[in-house]
């Protein structure tokens, strides 16, 4: 890939690695070392080593699809999360446990993304129903890890729920307009 940057985001990043290299940074987004070959990359304008400086690759990209997904499908095990709060003594106990076997397998490639965004959304404060009943704290400090290890619903699985909320939604819609 052939990266183009313009001069003010050059000094823009310099700047960024010459405050990393002063906070003596060294964590997953690099050495020291790494931090001194990309600073040189960019002090000297070697347009052709920017990839080496800004990794912009689509396995660290979840999409809008699987984001409009992830929301759609928590907002799903969200609702019903409140109508078990709001109603204990009469849930089944099994599907308390489906609903809390909820996630993505963080192990698949195909169903990274979802899993990323999914963590990212409950440990965030979306979905806070969800997020409480997934908190390994009980809902006090963000550590929410949905990976299912593939146990549970598959990505299909979950589709079809969320069109079957979404038909109901739009059932009891219609019959509160026809009352």
């Amino acid at each position: 890939m052939n990266i183009k940057i313009t001069d003010v985001q050059r000094q823009i990043l310099l700047n960024q690695y010459r405050i990393m290299r002063n906070l003596n940074v060294d964590d997953e987004y690099g050495s020291p070392e790494d931090i001194d070959k990309s600073m040189d990359i960019l002090f000297r304008g070697l347009e052709y080593n920017y990839d080496d400086v800004i990794t912009t690759s689509n396995e660290n990209k979840v999409s809008a699809t699987i984001s409009k997904q992830v929301i759609e499908i928590e907002d799903v095990y969200d609702a019903c999360i409140l109508s078990y709060f709001l109603q204990q003594e009469s849930f089944d106990q099994d599907l308390i446990h489906k609903i809390s076997s909820f996630g993505f397998d963080g192990n698949d490639t195909q169903h990274f993304g979802y899993y990323v965004y999914a963590n990212w959304l409950l440990n965030n404060g979306s979905f806070p129903n969800l997020a409480k009943l997934m908190s390994k704290n009980h809902g006090h400090i963000p550590n929410i890890d949905v990976n299912n290890h593939g146990i549970g619903p598959d990505l299909d699985q979950y589709l079809v729920m969320v069109q079957r909320y979404k038909d109901i939604l739009r059932e009891r819609k219609i019959s509160c307009v026809n009352a």
